[in-house]
C-alpha cells in the first residue's frame, strides 16, 4: 500500500507498449539501471508473471524515489532476510 501511493501512472506509447509488452525486466532496466528491480513493476501492477504484463496503462515508480522504495521493502523483508540469511550460512 505505502508503494503504491509512491506511483505514478504512465499510459505508454505505441512504440513503448510494443517494445515492454511481455519484457518488464528490459522496462526495469530502462528506468532504473537494473532489469532485476522489474518484480517492483509488477508488484506496483498488481500481477505475478511477465507472461501477465501487457497494459498499456502502467504504474510505475518515479527514478528519483527508487532507493525509498528499496529501503521500505528491505525494512519490510528484513527478519525473513535475516533467517534466510542465517539458514544458508549452516
Amino acid at each position: 500500500t505505502d508503494l503504491k501511493k509512491m506511483c505514478k501512472t504512465v499510459t505508454l506509447t505505441d512504440k513503448e507498449y510494443y517494445t515492454y509488452r511481455f519484457r518488464p525486466k528490459l522496462l526495469a532496466n530502462y528506468l532504473y539501471g537494473n532489469g532485476e528491480l522489474y518484480f517492483i513493476i509488477l508488484l506496483l501492477n498488481d500481477i505475478w508473471s511477465v507472461k501477465d504484463f501487457d497494459f498499456k496503462t502502467i504504474k510505475l515508480i518515479p527514478k528519483t524515489q527508487l532507493s525509498d522504495v528499496l529501503s521500505k521493502i528491505n525494512e519490510s523483508e528484513k527478519d525473513f532476510i535475516d533467517l534466510y540469511n542465517s539458514s544458508s550460512a549452516s
